[in-house]
């Protein structure tokens, strides 16, 4: 399949990593998700695994990176969340985490979900 659209094209990315993605648009939340468990390889949650939403409202991706992170269950945050939500009965905290700092140096060819996941989720996960 070829990805038309920058949702697509995550999803497409993130199953070429071995990940079971599903794509969601949870009620009361304003964009879609897709949803991935993630293993955290790093930081005080090391080891586990939590259910994390990579927020894709940008149309332009791979140029402009998922700026949401959405993780269900997580017991509490070092780092400010930004608001959260309850979806089939679950809790979600809704974190604001832009990568551009690193994102906007990239190759294009760089710019896709391996690096966003290797660079970008390791990241938040030291500092949750």
């Amino acid at each position: 399949m070829t990805a038309k659209t920058p949702q697509e094209k995550i999803l497409i990315e993130l199953e070429g990593l071995g990940y079971d993605v599903e794509n969601c648009k949870p009620d009361n939340f304003g964009f879609a998700l897709a949803l991935i468990e993630y293993p955290v390889k790093v930081g005080r949650y090391k080891g586990r695994s939590f259910k994390v939403g990579i927020g894709f409202q940008e149309n332009a991706y791979p140029e402009y990176p998922p700026h949401w992170l959405c993780v269900a269950s997580l017991p509490d945050s070092l780092i400010h969340q930004h608001s959260e939500f309850t979806h089939n009965g679950t809790q979600w905290r809704v974190f604001s985490a832009p990568p551009s700092d690193f994102w906007d140096d990239l190759p294009t060819v760089e710019k896709n979900m391996k690096s966003y996941l290797l660079r970008h989720m390791t990241r938040f996960w030291d500092q949750v």
